[in-house]
């Protein structure tokens, strides 16, 4: 199906974008035009809509929580280039937002009014005690200490970012990225490479695909987000000695 459909649509150029820093060297190519790949999507949207039959049948879909999320970007560099994350930057195994931002979606209809929209910014650690909490059952903090429950964006209220995110790649990915961490705070994310000690410095909100290094005009929030990072690193094991 998807094959005969790309004969019919007009080939778009692909532009390549080759980045060389903090040791890395990667072509990013936006394209979309990967019949298997959109096969694969086309199967897993049709294996949902079955589960979603099905709940209906049973008639427990009103009662049921759905949750759809996943756990990286897609694969989008010229190496394996099935997909596009635009405007993002790149895709998985990268910490730049084409990797790390992914859907949420949530689905309780006897709870939740449909087509609601909400930017609060959340992450996957978070949905153990947002669904303790959809259950009305006690929180855990000493299990969930990265998490906090997300349902107020529920009721349509916008959930304050005054907390750090972290990631971390800790080894070099056959798709052209080397080992990196990155940590997030507010608009400003830090992103470091470990092998060549070199760092990128992002405000995302106004630079969502992240093609302006702004380290050197805000060294302030370097050494702040980076300082994070030591902090949050060193809980599993020191970087290297030369970063205070």
């Amino acid at each position: 199906y998807f094959k005969d459909k790309l004969k019919r649509i007009p080939l778009k150029e692909v532009s390549h974008r080759i980045d060389k820093k903090g040791g890395y060297s990667v072509e990013s190519v936006p394209a979309q035009r990967n019949a298997e790949f959109a096969g694969q999507i086309k199967a897993l949207d049709d294996s949902v809509g079955r589960i979603l039959t099905k709940l209906e049948e049973l008639g427990i879909a009103d009662n049921t929580i759905i949750i759809f999320t996943s756990d990286q970007g897609s694969m989008c560099t010229s190496k394996i280039g099935v997909s596009s994350a635009a405007p993002y930057r790149f895709g998985k195994a990268f910490v730049f937002e084409g990797g790390i931002r992914v859907p949420l979606i949530i689905k309780w209809p006897s709870q939740l009014k449909s087509a609601l929209v909400n930017d609060s910014i959340t992450i996957n650690t978070d949905l153990y005690p947002t669904i303790l909490d959809m259950l009305d059952l006690p929180l855990n903090e000493t299990q969930h200490q990265d998490g906090i429950s997300i349902t107020a964006t529920f009721k349509d209220k916008t959930l304050p970012f005054n907390r750090a995110f972290y990631w971390t790649y800790p080894h070099n990915h056959s798709l052209g990225h080397k080992a990196s961490l990155a940590v997030r705070r507010g608009p400003y994310k830090l992103i470091y490479w470990p092998g060549s000690g070199m760092s990128e410095l992002y405000d995302v909100n106004k630079d969502i695909s992240e093609s302006h290094d702004i380290s050197k005009q805000k060294p302030e929030i370097t050494s702040k987000l980076m300082k994070l990072l030591n902090k949050w690193e060193s809980y599993s094991k020191p970087l290297d000695s030369s970063r205070k």
